[in-house]
C-alpha cells in the first residue's frame, strides 16, 4: 500500500505560491506572510525551513486552516505522522467540511497503526465523496489489520466494481479471500497480480502459503523457486522447498534446505 500517494491530494495550502512571502510591512508574523514564505521554501525543497516558518506563525497565535493544512503536509513528508495527525485534527476543528482533512487524518492514523480510528476516518471520507475510492481502499487495508476479512473484501469489491485494474484493491481482495478460506479464488487473483507484476514477491509468498495449505507441492515448488530467483535469501522460499523435499521422501535435499534455514535464522530454527 502507498498511503503517501493517497495523502498527497487536497492540500490547497501549497497551490498558491504567489502569496506574499516573509513578514508584513510592520515586521510582524501573519498567517498569510508565513504561509507565503513556507510556499516559497517548500518549492525550493527546503522543507525544514518551511515548517519552521509555519511553527513560528503558530507561536505568534496564527492558527488558520491553511496553516494547519500546510503543517500537516510537511510533517507527513517528514514521516512525523503523530504530529501530522494533530495538525489535521486542528484543521477539522476549524473547518469540519475541509475536502481533504478527514482523508489525510485517516492516512496518518493508518501509518500509526491505529486501525479502528483510521477505518472510521476513511469511512467518513468515502461517505462525504463516494467517488473517492482511495478511501475505500484505505478502509479495506485497515479492516484486514483488524481481522475483519469479510468486511475488507466488501470494501475492495466496491472499488473493483468501478476500477477493475486497481492493483491495491485487487491484491487486498486476494488476501481477504485467502483469510476467509476461499483459497482457489485467492490463488486466481494472485496469479493475475503476477501477470501484471511478475516480480511481486508478496504474491509469490501468498501462493506458497496457499500451496502448503492445499498440499499442492507443484505449486509450492514452482513459486518457491521463482521467489528464490528474486530473493536468494528468502526463508519462506527455502521452507517451501524443504516441505516439497520432505513430502517426496528426498531427505537428503530436505537436510540441505534445513541447513540453509539454520544459516538464515540460527537463533530461532528448531532443530
Amino acid at each position: 500500500m502507498n498511503p503517501k500517494k493517497r495523502a498527497a491530494e487536497g492540500r490547497a495550502a501549497f497551490n498558491n505560491p504567489s502569496q506574499p512571502a516573509g513578514r508584513n510591512a510592520a515586521g510582524t508574523v501573519t498567517a498569510q506572510s508565513a504561509l507565503g514564505k513556507a510556499v516559497a521554501l517548500h518549492l525550493e525543497g527546503k522543507l525544514k525551513e518551511a515548517l519552521h516558518e509555519l511553527d513560528l506563525a503558530m507561536e505568534h497565535g496564527e492558527s488558520t486552516a491553511e496553516i494547519h493544512s500546510a503543517r500537516g503536509h510537511i510533517q507527513f513528508e517528514f514521516e512525523q505522522y503523530k504530529e501530522a495527525s494533530q495538525s489535521y485534527q486542528k484543521l477539522l476543528e476549524i473547518d469540519p467540511r475541509h475536502p481533504a482533512a478527514t482523508f489525510n487524518l485517516a492516512v496518518c492514523l493508518e501509518k500509526l497503526g491505529k486501525w479502528q480510528q483510521a477505518a472510521e476516518g476513511f469511512q467518513r471520507a468515502w461517505e462525504t465523496d463516494t467517488k473517492r475510492t482511495d478511501a475505500l481502499v484505505g478502509m479495506g487495508v485497515c479492516l484486514l489489520h483488524m481481522d475483519r476479512a469479510q468486511a475488507a473484501l466488501d470494501s475492495f469489491e466496491k472499488v473493483l466494481a468501478t476500477d477493475t485494474e486497481n492493483e491495491t484493491a485487487l491484491f487486498g481482495k486476494a488476501v481477504a479471500l485467502q483469510l476467509t478460506g476461499r483459497l482457489d479464488e485467492a490463488a486466481e487473483v494472485y496469479q493475475r497480480t503476477l501477470e501484471k507484476s511478475p516480480n511481486s514477491e508478496d504474491a509469490l509468498l501468498y501462493l506458497i502459503s496457499i500451496g502448503i495449505a492445499r498440499k499442492d507441492y507443484d505449486t509450492i515448488r514452482k513459486n518457491s523457486e521463482r521467489l528464490l530467483q528474486l530473493r536468494p535469501y528468502s526463508q519462506a522460499a527455502v521452507e517451501g522447498l524443504a516441505t516439497c523435499a520432505f513430502a517426496s521422501g528426498d531427505y537428503e535435499a530436505a537436510a540441505k534446505f534445513c541447513a540453509k534455514l539454520v544459516e538464515f535464522t540460527p537463533d530461532s530454527f528448531e532443530r
